[in-house]
């Protein structure tokens, strides 16, 4: 399992990730998992659970889905700052999330290996309508 890109939320976590497979997936959600709860504990000074037993997940199979979930993942923060009526500039990266690092097009916090991830989500239609280039 390879953690692309990642933001935080107030109460949930969205992730973009390349697995092989759905026991892959488990295996490394269930590793991840234990792995952020024992930091938080340890953060916070408690003891106990996180996270409920289960995540969603949805399969990426086109270029427009990798774009979508991408502009999802890294600008989600935005359309909760609205609903808390803060404002959010255009460009402004999501400081709890991997497009906190900087450009418009953030270093992925592990580099992708699938061609999806890697050049095909540049092909597919992004939300604001329009393709990317190349």
């Amino acid at each position: 399992m390879r953690l692309v890109h990642f933001s935080v939320q107030g109460n949930h976590i969205h992730l973009l990730i390349e697995t092989t497979d759905n026991e892959a997936l488990a295996r490394g959600m269930q590793g991840l998992s234990i792995r952020i709860a024992k930091a938080l504990n340890r953060v916070m000074r408690r003891r106990g659970r996180v996270f409920a037993d289960h995540y969603h997940s949805r399969v990426l199979r086109t270029p427009t889905e990798a774009a979508w979930a991408l502009a999802y993942v890294l600008r989600n923060f935005a359309h909760h700052a609205k609903a808390w009526r803060e404002e959010v500039a255009d460009g402004e990266a999501d400081p709890f999330s991997s497009a906190a690092r900087g450009g418009a097009d953030p270093p992925p916090v592990c580099e992708p290996r699938t061609w999806l991830l890697t050049a095909g989500w540049r092909r597919g239609v992004r939300p604001e309508g329009r393709a990317r280039a190349a």
